[in-house]
Order: C-alpha cells, then structure tokens, then sequence
C-alpha cells in the first residue's frame, strides 16, 4: 500500500492534502470478504480517469462500478494504462477550435502616446482608445511576416489602458482579497485608511507597465508586514480585532483595536520609491531639464497653437528626466505642418542653446533629433513631398516600388528641411524669449506645470 501510494503521488503530482488521501471520508467503501474496506483511489479522481480511460464504457456509472471492484494490483495496472494513453499519440479534430493570441505590444502604444511612467492614468487611457487594427499590424511587423500577419485576419480585440477610476477599484479589490484572507486565516480584520490607499496608488500605478506594479507594491506594503503585526499582537497580549493600515510622515502607521476599542500602534520606517524619484531635486540637471522641455512647449504654442497639457521637469524615468504631454489629433500631414512639427522636435536642443550658448547644449536631444530626422526623411523618401515624386529607396537600389537615389538629393533635401525647422525654432524662441524664461524659471523649482497655469504664462508673457 505504501508504494501504491508513492506510486500515486510521483506520477499525479499529488500530496496528501490534494484529494484527502489519508481521509477515509474522501473514500469508496467496497465490500471484501465480508468486511468494509476503502478503496484505493479517492473518489474525485475517478472521474478524471474515466475521461483519460483507453478502454470505452457505456458511462461512467458502470466505469466507476469497475474501478471500485478492483484490488491493488488491478488498480496500479489500470493507472499505467491511463498514463501510456495520455502519453500516446492521437488524431484530435481541431476543424471547430477557437485560438485566441494573447500580447502586450508596446510599439502599438509608442504609436499613439509617451510610454514615460509619469504619464498620467487617465492621459495613457485616452491615448490608447486611438490605438486601432492598422496600429496593431504595423507593431506585429516589426516582428513577423506580412504572410504571419495575414493569418491573424482582422479579428483584434484590443483592451484600453486602464484609467484611474479603474486602478483606484482594482486598489480596493486586491486589498479587500488580502484583508479576507487573513480575517480568515487569523480572525483579524484588517482595514486601510484612504491615505494608505492613495500612497499604494501612488507607488504601484505605472500606467505604461499595467497592473502588475500595482500588485507587487500591494505585496511589499502589506504581506510582508502581516507575520511581524500578527506576532506584535500576540507578544503584547493585544487581543486586536481589527488592525488598521495608515500613514504618517514617511512611516507605515499600524493601530491595532481590540473588541472594548482599546488601541496600541506602530511606527515603520519605509521608502517610498516612486514618490523619492519624483520630487523636484532643485538642481542643475532639473534646471537644464526645465529650459529644454520649456522650449518644446513655446515651439507647440508658437507655432502650431497647441497648449500641452502638461510639462514635467523631473521623472521616475532614468532614460527621459523631463516630458511634454501634448494632445493633438492629426487627421493628415502637410509639408508645411512636417517643418512646424520639426521645429518642435528640435525646440528643446535651440532653447538650451539661446539660454546656456552653443557649447552647453547636452545630450538629452538625441532622441528628439532622432525623431526630427525621421520625419524629415519620411516626408522626402516616403510621402514624396520632395523634388522627386516617389519612394526612394535608402540603399541606393531601384525596384519596382521604390527608385534610387544616385547622386544623394534626397539626403540634401532631409539636411534642407531640417535646417528650416532649426530656424523656425530659433526665431519663435527669441521672439518668446519672456515666456520660455518664466516657464523654465517654474520648472526649475517645481516638478511640472498645468494647462491651466500654461494658459495664465502666456497671457502674462506670451
């Protein structure tokens, strides 16, 4: 019998608590020899074997009437067949099988918005209502064949962001799981007061990352603390009912109440991550950040009449140390707009230039330098809104799709266009020389800076 019983284990994977294989109550009783005895297999598991059986039955009554008459031996044999079987090859019909492909695919949101961390709930939420099948194609390519692609057809289910409001439900569903869990499990409530609910928002909502931030900071600032709070009570002689989770300054505050609302507390120290990276430093690289992303907003204001909706000068983001968060809709592209929208892209690096002089520009400009560049190319090379009409090709080479470029006028006209961008930047900066200067002087001290606070800039300085 105890080898049966290893046998059953290795090769189910099961452990005692599984299926209550020491719990006779979990047992057929079968007669033998005149005296009751329990059968082998735990009653829940026939079931699963019948279905895995290779010999066919009429039902499952006259299967289980067979199981339960079977000794040891018999038993081991007829798991041995039901494991060759389920090891074995078979024919399956899959005419009538619904595949369903599960992705995250991150190019499709680069599409439409900032994947910066900072980004708002409700802004990474909009932004990604936009998203659409072409956005989804054009991410998939980047990564399988146009003729992989195909196969996919056009059945796209794509799922927005979530909002705030979401995160907020999705805060209070998780904690009220682990609250049930361990008012089970210790017969002690615990609750969350809403400042506690916010800093778990504050720390866990990464609107670019999903909920799964949201879940390991849940985690950190309340699992962790549970064996600690559940011992303190009981080294003390608390006899707490309910134990409540709160802040205070930058501690976890724990007030524990017993049935006659007596109270006692503790104080933990604790880091606040995401809160310490978003704190304005008040230094040199959130003063440079502040001039650069100021220049970015003037250039947006300037020149295509689009407030932001907000500017950031200090970030979570190591790679990205400032943003500017701009919603516009754009239903086509002229050339003219594609110099206006250089001009943007090219803003911060002119704005560091007019304020710092030439020698003092950073490297934070690469990525906005790289996006100017593209856009030129593309309004040159893709859009043909160059000298020559056509798709010319970056190599050299001619197809039936695309013509070459010998003798480099297409690369002539890129350097054209994006020196007409530098030029528009600098002259709107210099014009709006006080609003860049006002607008860098708050970003320099404060982490961001609002539409409606832009708006008042710009009737003061615009």
């Amino acid at each position: 019998s105890g080898k049966q019983e290893l046998f059953f284990e290795i090769v189910f994977g099961l452990t005692d608590d599984s299926f209550g294989i020491d719990d006779v109550s979990n047992r057929h009783t079968i007669l033998k020899d005149g005296k009751e005895i329990y059968s082998f297999l735990p009653v829940p598991l026939v079931r699963d074997l019948h279905k895995y059986s290779p010999e066919q039955h009429s039902s499952f009554l006259s299967f289980k009437k067979k199981v339960y008459s079977m000794d040891g031996p018999q038993t081991m044999q007829l798991l041995k067949s039901v494991i060759d079987y389920a090891n074995s090859n078979r024919i399956l019909d899959c005419s009538k099988t619904l595949i369903l492909i599960l992705g995250n695919l991150d190019d499709a949101y680069r599409m439409c918005s900032s994947m910066n961390p900072d980004i708002s709930a409700d802004d990474f939420h909009e932004a990604s209502l936009r998203i659409n099948v072409n956005n989804i194609k054009r991410a998939l390519a980047k990564r399988f064949r146009m003729e992989q692609i195909s196969r996919l057809g056009n059945n796209h289910i794509i799922y927005p962001a979530f909002n705030r409001n979401s995160y907020e439900q999705l805060v209070e569903l998780e904690l009220g799981n682990v609250a049930k869990k361990y008012e089970a499990k210790f017969k002690i409530q615990l609750r969350f007061s809403e400042a506690f609910k916010q800093m778990i928002y504050n720390e866990g909502v990464y609107p670019t990352q999903g909920a799964r931030p949201l879940f390991s900071t849940i985690y950190q600032m309340v699992n962790t603390h549970v064996p600690m709070l559940i011992a303190q009570n009981i080294l003390n002689k608390w006899n707490a009912a309910e134990i409540i989770f709160d802040i205070e300054s930058n501690s976890l505050k724990f007030t524990f109440t017993d049935k006659e609302n007596r109270s006692n507390s503790l104080t933990l120290p604790v880091q606040f991550n995401l809160e310490k990276l978003r704190k304005p430093t008040k230094d040199d690289i959130q003063a440079i950040t502040a001039v650069h992303e100021a220049g970015h907003a003037v250039i947006s204001l300037a020149a295509r009449r689009v407030v932001p909706d907000y500017i950031c000068s200090t970030s979570s983001d190591a790679e990205s140390l400032g943003f500017v968060l701009l919603r516009q809709k754009w239903n086509y592209l002229s050339k003219e707009e594609g110099v206006l929208k250089i001009a943007e892209f090219l803003g911060g690096m002119m704005a560091e230039k007019l304020i710092f002089g030439e020698n003092k520009i950073t490297s934070g400009s690469e990525e906005d330098v790289e996006k100017a560049t593209e856009l030129a190319s593309n309004i040159v090379r893709d859009y043909g809104m160059g000298n020559t009409v056509g798709i010319i090709d970056l190599h050299g080479y001619a197809s039936r799709r695309s013509i070459s470029d010998t003798e480099s006028t297409a690369n002539e006209e890129v350097k054209e266009l994006l020196s007409q961008g530098k030029e528009l930047a600098v002259s709107l900066l210099a014009r709006e020389h006080d609003l860049l200067l006002h607008l860098a002087d708050y970003l320099s001290d404060e982490r961001m800076i609002s539409k409606s606070q832009i708006l008042e800039m710009v009737k003061q300085f615009g």
